[in-house]
């Protein structure tokens, strides 16, 4: 496969033929271009090429050795994918509480509906309706009102969204892959998080340095003279 200067990596692949260097920021995080070579040691980074990254400057062939999911890509989606199906203690507990109170919130709206239907049918309600349709349908309604407002599908529904939402966004818009969802649990906790390890300056920077501020020295003569 051949990959002209400005192309982007289509798999990951041994460099066989060519030199040039690849901007591999998109899967590394570095922000300088990496260079790739024809003979280099096998397994080294200037002889294998990622899949995604873009070659700067130079023309190389490349021999393809993973594809798709296999790709170090593929890897890292996978990992954001599995970290989203992952599973923290307070999600756990949400479930446990939802598998649990969800039925009795279907029996307590059933035993509302049944109790108003015979308190509308006996008559002992003075404001109910004359039709029995329409008390059916007024007891129906009071039990449909108990469901709706005790059903704990905010806490079933919120827990594994918001923890889906914050795994993606880390990954597109901050750069984070997260492993595993229980992490943000712990770093959330007061007291818990106590230290955070990064590997390389490419994980922080962007290598666009730029002029943050500006200082004039009126005695410059005197400074260099101390």
């Amino acid at each position: 496969c051949r990959v002209p200067a400005g192309g982007r990596f289509p798999a990951e692949g041994l460099v066989v033929e060519g030199s040039g260097a690849a901007d591999e920021s998109l899967v590394t995080g570095e922000s300088s271009p990496v260079a790739k070579a024809a003979g280099a040691p096998a397994g080294s980074p200037a002889a294998m090429c990622l899949a995604g990254s873009t070659l700067a400057h130079g023309d190389v062939v490349i021999r393809v050795t993973a594809v798709g999911p296999a790709t170090t890509l593929g890897r890292l989606a996978e990992l954001v994918a599995r970290a989203q199906g992952s599973k923290p203690h307070v999600q756990r507990v949400a479930d446990a509480l939802a598998a649990r109170f969800v039925p009795f919130v279907l029996v307590l709206s059933s035993v509302t509906a049944v109790a108003w239907l015979f308190l509308l049918l006996s008559g002992r309600v003075r404001a109910a309706p004359r039709e029995d349709a329409l008390k059916v349908c007024m007891a129906l309604q009071f039990g449909l009102s108990v469901m709706m407002l005790a059903c704990p599908c905010a806490m079933g529904l919120a827990t594994p969204t918001a923890i889906s939402v914050a795994v993606g966004v880390a990954s597109r818009r901050h750069h984070c892959l997260v492993r595993d969802a229980a992490v943000l649990e712990r770093g959330s906790s007061r007291g818990r998080k106590t230290a955070i390890v990064l590997d390389k300056t490419g994980t922080i920077t962007e290598g666009k340095p730029q002029v943050v501020a500006t200082a004039i020295w009126a005695d410059c003569g005197g400074l260099a003279a101390g």
